[in-house]
């Protein structure tokens, strides 16, 4: 049976969506080589493109789908200048309980639902979480180290 990640980072309010989709796809072949299906199987400016062309109910469907339906949602958090559907996407795995790993900065703003989750018992045992404290995008040469943080705490959640 093939594991499932939803990598969920912001398309339009990023500050460098270059960079940042350069790191997502370093952190798509890590954890498609560790044997996990990433989730969307399209990386972001295809998809900006493909929701241009697609009616909002196929994207709205097709994302809640993916989110609920993965495994493991992935939360990939850069500086981020406006309001992003990572969010949505967050408290959309949080109801379904869908485990979550939040990559972050150490002083990174994250909601407090989030925390609770992310907190040692994971809010009493209710939901389990992990973070990866991180820049996101992260630097060239500690890529490859994150993306291990990532994948060994994707693993953990995982029974």
């Amino acid at each position: 049976m093939s594991r499932s990640v939803f990598l969920a980072y912001p398309l339009s309010g990023a500050t460098d969506l270059d960079e940042l989709e350069a790191f997502v796809n370093s952190v798509r072949r890590g954890l498609d080589g560790a044997g996990w299906q990433v989730l969307p199987e399209r990386g972001g400016p295809e998809r900006l493109r493909q929701d241009q062309v697609a009616s909002p109910a196929e994207v709205l469907v097709s994302n809640v789908s993916a989110v609920t339906g993965a495994d493991v949602l992935v939360l990939l958090l850069p500086a981020v200048t406006e309001p992003t559907s990572i969010w949505i996407e967050l408290g959309m795995a949080l109801a379904a309980r869908i485990p979550v790993v939040v990559v972050a900065p150490p002083k990174a703003t994250i909601p407090h639902l989030a925390l609770l989750a992310l907190a040692p018992g994971g809010a009493g045992g209710l939901h389990r979480a992990k973070r990866v404290e991180a820049r996101v995008p992260g630097e060239t040469e500690f890529v490859d180290h994150v993306v291990g943080r990532i994948i060994v705490a994707a693993d953990s959640l995982v029974r």
